[in-house]
């Protein structure tokens, strides 16, 4: 513990310093324990396959860009690819491919609506009806990504979902027109450290945001380590979120960049890919006495 604690000043700008240098710390620490953990996963998968062992779900990788995006929020700068990777992840994701098999069959039921489409229309029918029903889903019951490792990331949607694109390809067959489409999903958040919480995580954080506003460094940093390691700590919170409750507090102090003046915003894009067959359009001859209009 004392090595954290440390010689502390009364200094801000020290204080502050420490507190970031600590933040970059933590950063590469996360990113080498989630490599850990899933190499660690992965091989007792292997185990259990080779053992034959089928009563054993296999266990659950996580995201290793949690790191990552706490050196983006850090620097205040989205890193492009660090964001591509996110997308990825999404979409390898459990509750995403829920997510797809639902708006697959939203798609489905709208079928009679999309029978009135014509070619140039249909790809912006598809569009609309997507993300109506996306903005919808996120509203109520919500979207979220907690079950698949991604908590470190993302959690749930709580910035923005919308469908900017829908590009789609048809082929005539003997059941009718067949759709073939692909549905690209921007999904957008705001990484910071505001996020409600309640009980004793709240209230511990809140020491500690309370703490650093009044300048008593040495307590902060002591009721910190204390929960850090485990030794003379006051609460049962994990790990993760005696960090959070940490970087909440130097959040509040103004050490970070301000979450509302400059915001972490990011997003990145998700494909969900879909069919479907729509009936021919029959073409009759016009009535006698009537000339058809081109």
């Amino acid at each position: 513990m004392n090595a954290l604690v440390g010689d502390v000043t009364n200094s801000p700008e020290q204080n502050r310093q420490k507190a970031m240098d600590h933040a970059w710390s933590i950063s590469r620490l996360m990113t080498m324990q989630s490599a850990a953990k899933n190499e660690k996963t992965s091989a007792q998968n292997l185990w259990n396959e080779l053992a034959g062992d089928r009563n054993k779900k296999p266990g659950q990788r996580e995201s290793t860009l949690g790191g990552a995006f706490l050196r983006m929020y850090l620097k205040n700068e989205v890193d492009p690819e660090v964001t591509r990777e996110a997308g990825a992840d999404i979409g390898r994701s459990t509750e995403f491919h829920q997510l797809q098999t639902l708006l697959r069959n939203h798609i489905l039921s709208k079928r009679k609506h999309l029978e009135k489409s014509t070619p140039d229309t249909l790809a912006e029918r598809l569009r609309a009806i997507s993300d109506a029903y996306l903005k919808q889903r996120r509203r109520k019951p919500g979207i979220a990504f907690r079950k698949s490792g991604l908590n470190p990331v993302i959690g749930g949607v709580g910035g923005s979902i919308d469908v900017d694109r829908v590009a789609i390809s048809t082929n005539v067959t003997d059941a009718g027109i067949r759709v073939d489409y692909i549905v690209d999903v921007r999904i957008g958040d705001t990484y910071d450290f505001q996020n409600k919480r309640t009980g004793e995580y709240q209230r511990y954080r809140q020491l500690l945001a309370r703490l650093l506003k009044q300048d008593r460094y040495r307590e902060f940093w002591t009721s910190y380590a204390r929960e850090s390691i485990g030794v003379g700590n006051i609460t049962k919170l994990p790990p993760a979120a005696v960090f959070a409750s940490f970087m909440y507090a130097i959040e509040s102090k103004g050490w970070t960049p301000d979450p509302v003046t400059r915001p972490l915003t990011w997003d990145t894009t998700v494909p969900i890919t879909g069919s479907l067959v729509l009936p021919r359009r029959e073409t009759h001859p016009p009535a006698p006495g009537r000339r058809r209009v081109p």
